[in-house]
């Protein structure tokens, strides 16, 4: 079997197991030790070789939100393998640490927004009016929702803010470009991860509803 489909069995084996409510915890543990590894393994070191390259940074970051993501729901179901807890705790201090992770990574995110401006025009839908307009915006909605996580300052409305943009960029975006050409694999795999940062960011929001806020 390749790392490559030993990566999609993990995946798609923690996908059901949280879909269908059966071993969830042990789920959301094995799901949230895979992406801290794919993070270590995969993602920092291009941005220790190449610190000045944003787009190393915003590909971490992609990665960062879901990992965060996973964080909250393995610390909101309790405590995990001896080993995670001592490296990523559980409970209130759990969801908040990954709070910050979640807010942390979404400023790269946005930055990449203005970085690769010319890139971020072209995926803007043609109808739209002003579609530089809209790439500043969001790269700058990006940034705010990062900031108001990180500082405590409407965080539940800054991570639910993030979680509507994403998903409205996904269906205005990325939906379309699959339909335009269903055989292409780029096309599903971008609006798969879109698709997951927002519903990442919709579980830090919701995070905020628990008694720990």
């Amino acid at each position: 079997m390749t790392l490559e489909r030993a990566s999609g069995l993990v995946l798609v084996g923690c996908g059901a197991a949280l879909l269908l409510k059966r071993g969830t915890l042990m789920a959301n543990w094995l799901l949230l030790g895979y992406l801290v590894l794919w993070i270590l393994l995969l993602k920092v070191p291009p941005v220790l070789q190449a610190p000045l390259i944003e787009v190393n940074w915003e590909s971490l970051s992609e990665i960062a939100v879901v990992m965060a993501a996973a964080w909250v729901l393995s610390a909101e179901h309790g405590p995990g393998p001896r080993v995670w807890n001592r490296l990523l705790p559980t409970g209130e201090r759990g969801v908040q640490l990954a709070r910050w992770v979640f807010g942390a990574a979404l400023l790269p995110i946005g930055l990449s927004h203005f970085f690769y401006i010319k890139e971020t025009i072209s995926l803007v839908p043609s109808w739209m009016p002003g579609r530089a307009g809209w790439a500043y915006v969001c790269g700058a909605a990006h940034i705010a929702a990062g900031l108001g996580v990180l500082t405590a300052t409407l965080p539940r409305l800054a991570a639910a803010f993030e979680a509507v943009m994403v998903t409205g960029f996904t269906l205005l975006v990325w939906c379309p470009a699959v339909f335009a050409a269903p055989s292409d694999p780029a096309r599903w795999s971008e609006t798969m991860i879109s698709w997951i940062i927002g519903a990442g960011a919709l579980v830090v929001a919701d995070s905020y509803r628990r008694p720990y806020q």
